[in-house]
């Protein structure tokens, strides 16, 4: 699958800079793209505008490709897979669903604190992916952002707290996110391979016994076990990275959410585990066709690990 990367859209200059230096964050910034279709020549860019529209400073990328200096720069963005605006190409994304987020990027210039609304930076977390910038101000040279996530509960309330995002201002940053581009392993002919599999395939999940039969029953080509097989893959790569002692959760790339309270005191994600002791597995994510879900619940002792209890219809409705 091509790696998705979207551009930290408040990195673009405004117009204090000139048009010299205008031309060098253009030029920085192909630079740094093209460093990324070394690690994946299939990579996506997401934009909030065409590239051609994209205005650096004093002047829009379709002008600085009219200068002799960024000839071959042009040239070469012709070949770019990008996609424009947000809203739109989000539509051929499997992922969480960003409606139901905010993100705020505080900005501290001068002394003063300004919260900014970000979508870039934004989607490059929910999606579990790489943000890029134009590395004109020192702020964007950095291989992690710290923004503020506000979550909107199936029950009304908003959730707040400060998430970090994958980021690339600097061609050098790119090797803190290599995992991003390492090649996916082969999807598994069926259910059953799976299963057998599934210690190697995902080292950060177990997976408790009533499981088996619910994975064993996806035959080739059935589309659920495409879709099971890439969520746990997210699900296993945001365990591994997890620090317990710094989150209380990780990092998902998926949209994860809590069963609501009323299903929870019904018993309804109450399951069995390999040690005969019947424990709640509220958290869970949407599976393709709906209403199918995989329920799980988070464990930190003696490793960090998700245990997968459910997969498989909605549980309570028929």
């Amino acid at each position: 699958m091509a790696t998705q990367v979207f551009l930290n859209d408040i990195s673009l200059p405004d117009g204090v800079i000139g048009y010299s230096e205008a031309k060098k964050t253009f030029l920085a910034f192909v630079h740094l793209l093209k460093e990324v279709r070394r690690r994946d020549r299939a990579f996506v860019l997401y934009l909030p505008v065409m590239v051609s529209d994209l205005q650096i400073g004093p002047c829009s990328v379709a002008k600085l490709r009219n200068d002799a200096d960024c000839s071959d720069e042009s040239l070469w963005l012709k070949t770019l897979a990008d996609r424009a605006p947000y809203a739109a190409s989000l539509a051929e994304l499997s992922g969480p669903d960003s409606r139901a987020y905010e993100f705020i990027y505080h900005d501290c210039q001068d002394g003063t604190i300004r919260d900014r609304r970000v979508e870039g930076l934004g989607l490059a977390y929910l999606f579990d992916s790489l943000a890029v910038a134009f590395n004109h101000d020192h702020r964007w040279r950095v291989e992690w952002v710290e923004v503020e996530r506000r979550e909107l509960t199936d029950a009304g309330e908003i959730i707040a707290g400060p998430v970090r995002v994958r980021h690339a201002g600097l061609p050098a940053h790119l090797a803190t996110h290599a995992a991003l581009f390492a090649p996916e392993p082969s999807l598994p002919q069926d259910g059953r391979a799976l299963w057998r599999d599934r210690a190697e395939l995902f080292p950060h999940l177990a997976f408790i016994g009533r499981v088996r039969p619910q994975l064993e029953a996806f035959e080739h080509g059935d589309e659920r076990l495409r879709q099971v097989w890439k969520r746990f893959g997210k699900l296993d790569r945001a365990v591994g990275t997890w620090d317990p002692a710094v989150s209380k959760q990780p990092v998902y790339g998926i949209e994860v959410k809590e069963e609501s309270e009323s299903r929870i005191d019904a018993g309804l994600v109450d399951f069995q585990d390999d040690e005969g002791i019947t424990r709640p597995f509220s958290l869970h994510f949407s599976v393709t066709p709906d209403p199918h879900r995989v329920h799980f619940r988070l464990e930190t002792a003696p490793t960090a690990r998700a245990v997968i209890g459910h997969v498989g219809r909605k549980l309570g409705i028929g």
